[in-house]
């Protein structure tokens, strides 16, 4: 949590379309990225250790469910360089990137615990998935695999998650920014009301705090 700040905003609120919040998010993004002092940031539909999830059922290329058994996992809609920002270690295949915008193939990183629920033995990258339970449309690639982490709480048990790019959602509401400085946070807090207001002057941000 150290030297990572946080802050959010409400497009869809502000009478924004969907195309307009993935444009302002990407725009946001970019900018703070490109701030003196940021080393990485990024952002997401569901922000972290704040006890919200988003979750459902998955069908799994060469995986079929067993009765009774529980196919659903947790997900958030993350931007590009989201785990560099949260320092949550690439342990197969790549993150998530600036590429992967709407119109591109649909692409999905997983966490250890999905893997060892469902692919144990199994090489996940290039698996194919389909988002609710027993789907017939398998249009989702795995891509990558990343260390488990915590989402909604420090103290809560990790469950299958999986990560895709937050441009590609269809009900984008609020959106949630990371910046991890290089130096203090002040400085950095500071500019980033100022960096909003560029864009657009009327769009409040709340939520604003360190992680830590």
């Amino acid at each position: 949590t150290n030297r990572l700040i946080t802050f959010s905003i409400n497009p869809a609120e502000a009478g924004y379309s969907q195309q307009r919040i993935s444009q302002i998010g990407e725009q946001i993004r970019a900018a703070l990225d490109a701030t003196p002092g940021v080393a990485s940031a990024s952002v997401v539909t569901v922000p972290v250790l704040e006890g919200n999830y988003v979750g459902g059922g998955v069908t799994i290329e060469g995986h079929p469910m067993r009765d009774g058994e529980n196919d659903e996992v947790r997900r958030n809609g993350v931007g590009a360089d989201y785990f560099a920002t949260m320092r949550i270690p690439i342990l197969q295949g790549r993150g998530i990137g600036a590429r992967d915008i709407a119109g591109a193939p649909k692409v999905v990183v997983v966490n250890e615990t999905f893997c060892r629920r469902f692919l144990a033995g199994q090489n996940p990258l290039g698996l194919h998935m389909g988002m609710g339970s027993n789907q017939k449309k398998l249009d989702w690639t795995i891509v990558g695999v990343v260390a488990d982490s915590h989402h909604g709480g420090l103290r809560d048990t990790i469950f299958p998650f999986m990560y895709q790019p937050y441009v590609m959602d269809g009900g984008l509401t609020a959106l949630t920014f990371y910046a991890r400085t290089k130096t203090g946070e002040a400085t950095l807090m500071d500019q980033v009301r100022g960096l909003v207001r560029r864009f657009d002057p009327t769009l409040p941000v709340y939520n604003f705090s360190s992680m830590t």
